[in-house]
């Protein structure tokens, strides 16, 4: 299997997922408990230095170090709500761990000036509202270890990521989706990928591999 710009090594799974966009989105559309959380609840940072502030309806987390890791009970995005991280650089790593039982549902904007993981065993989906404008994005289902800049991500979750939103990187930005089961290709029109020269992939698989490209490399 041919690397995508030698961005992803992926551990013998498939690189873009059979499209399940129709049944995986309509049951993640239907569940009426993700529209209910309009922000992300009860964020604890583990590692690393930074805030986070809510005002309204929207919330601010500023990151002050090189890694910030945030464990969050829920983490959605109401259609009416902002989620901003503020980063120090491009290369500068939020990664946010859901531990509760709820799926992330992300029907509003999340902006980065550097990379956002979005780490959630209970399924993530994007709803056709969401606006996401980052330096690079990871979305998971999977548990995550990491060796210098190179992110392994390996576990049993069934759950789904589906995609109906916008989708935005820097210039060469990264965008990897992961998990079990996907909707939301590159070539479905439910999905727009907005990058300029992205590494994009989408991989159904419970093992992948991926180093994050600098945004303007």
């Amino acid at each position: 299997m041919t690397p995508l710009k030698t961005v992803f090594r992926l551990d013998s799974v498939t690189k873009l997922a059979d499209k399940l966009s129709v049944s995986v989105l309509a049951v993640l559309l239907s569940s009426t408990s993700l529209a209910s959380q309009e922000l992300p609840q009860n964020g604890q940072i583990l590692s690393g230095t930074g805030s986070i502030v809510q005002d309204g309806a929207d919330m601010s987390i500023t990151q002050n170090s090189a890694n910030l890791d945030i464990n969050w009970n829920s983490f959605s995005i109401g259609a009416e709500n902002t989620v901003t991280f503020k980063q120090p650089s491009a290369t500068s790593t939020a990664l946010n761990r859901v531990t509760g039982t709820q799926t992330s549902a992300i029907h509003g904007k999340m902006t980065a000036n550097g990379r956002v993981f979005l780490l959630n065993p209970n399924g993530v989906m994007f709803g056709a509202g969401a606006q996401v404008n980052v330096g690079s994005l990871v979305t998971s289902t999977l548990g995550l270890s990491k060796s210098g800049s190179t992110y392994r991500f390996e576990g049993d979750s069934a759950a789904a990521i589906a995609n109906a939103g916008q989708i935005t990187t820097q210039d060469g930005g990264t965008i990897a989706l992961i998990a079990a089961k996907m909707s939301g290709l590159v070539s479905d029109s439910t999905t727009t990928w907005a990058s300029p020269r992205p590494s994009a992939a989408m991989s159904c698989s419970s093992a992948a591999i991926v180093s994050c490209r600098t945004p303007g490399s």
